[in-house]
């Protein structure tokens, strides 16, 4: 299920409705918004937490090193490493890794999106990097955005507001007047709105 950005209930305060008999369908349209605005940036826009989630060595970049992690990443509470996928984890000191990239090169408010091991492992390290190998490393850690954005959320219930209005004028997908003098919305969002989703896009990089 995608996180909620756009409710029933912020939608209908947006636009000044008080009677509940669109509640279904604007709870419907949500669910559609909700959806389509996690098709395109391909990750949750908000906070969450794992344990133990179990992530692929062959994944990894950067000779064994770099460990993506396109959710984003708050914090880590632990980070475990097998080298083949019959051995049994290892912890990984706190002080053999770290999120990426650090806090002063991303934007306000936003997560780390990799781990990135230590080249001076731990002498007790027995698992300074990670090799090719299904569920290779085991992770528990806060992850994602401290809270959803504000800007997240203003497209998706301006998305549903003109949803229902597109809905009201007969799905017409123009910005205008109709012969009636109605306004008609268009059910897309515009151009500014899509820009604001693509700056939250998951946009993978490979390290060599």
């Amino acid at each position: 299920m995608p996180l909620p950005y756009a409710t029933t209930a912020n939608v209908k305060s947006r636009l000044g409705i008080t009677s509940t008999d669109k509640d279904t369908l604007l709870w419907r349209m949500c669910e559609e918004i909700n959806t389509y605005i996690e098709t395109v940036t391909k990750r949750a826009i908000g906070s969450s937490a794992v344990s133990a989630e179990l992530l692929d060595g062959w994944d990894v970049q950067g000779s064994g090193y770099i460990i993506d992690y396109p959710q984003g990443l708050r914090s880590i509470s632990s980070l475990e490493i097998r080298l083949t996928t019959t051995d049994s984890y290892a912890t990984v000191p706190a002080s053999d890794y770290f999120i990426g990239p650090s806090v002063s090169q991303r934007n306000p408010g936003w997560p780390g999106f990799y781990i990135a091991l230590t080249d001076l492992p731990a002498s007790t390290n027995s698992t300074p990097f990670v090799l090719g190998a299904y569920g290779a490393i085991r992770l528990s850690a806060e992850i994602g955005w401290d809270e959803m954005q504000a800007d997240v959320r203003g497209v998706a219930e301006v998305a549903v507001s003109r949803a229902l209005h597109s809905r009201n004028a007969g799905y017409a997908d123009d910005v205008g007047a109709d012969e009636w003098g109605e306004i008609t919305v268009s059910r897309f969002l515009s151009s500014h709105d899509y820009r604001t989703l693509r700056r939250y896009a998951w946009k993978p990089v490979e390290i060599i």
